[in-house]
């Protein structure tokens, strides 16, 4: 598969885990050779800061509340192995965290679409799990 065959592939798929008026999936670099659970944390705090907090339409519910830190939300972190990503990534498209039993998207196309964005970059969604 050639780079414009992929990009395409990739499109396809993130179209699959997308409404619309809101996209679920957010990919990034991190900047360390040895990226940890600190450095996660710091990033989910900058985009938490940013994107909500830093956002008018979100000011009215947010009246008196501050962000996490990055220390709180690095604790409130669980790892995962690789090979588990790709279901919660599908989980995580397929649902409302808002609104409980709300299906944003169907669980098997959000499935089939994150195994073929971490098939995408060169990984199976599924190697070294015990299944």
């Amino acid at each position: 598969m050639d780079t414009a065959e992929l990009l395409r592939e990739l499109e396809l798929c993130m179209a699959e885990l997308s409404t619309p008026m809101r996209v679920y999936v957010v990919s990034g670099r991190f900047s360390e050779s040895e990226a940890d659970l600190p450095e996660l944390a710091d990033g989910i705090r900058a985009l938490l800061v940013g994107a909500v907090f830093g956002d008018a339409a979100w000011e009215r519910f947010l009246r008196g509340v501050t962000p996490l830190t990055a220390r709180e939300i690095a604790n409130s972190l669980e790892p995962m192995e690789t090979c588990e990503a790709a279901a919660f990534l599908a989980g995580v498209a397929s649902v409302d965290l808002l609104w409980p039993g709300r299906r944003l998207a169907p669980p098997e196309v959000a499935l089939r679409a994150a195994n073929r964005v971490v098939s995408a970059g060169g990984r199976s969604p599924v190697a070294g799990c015990d299944r």
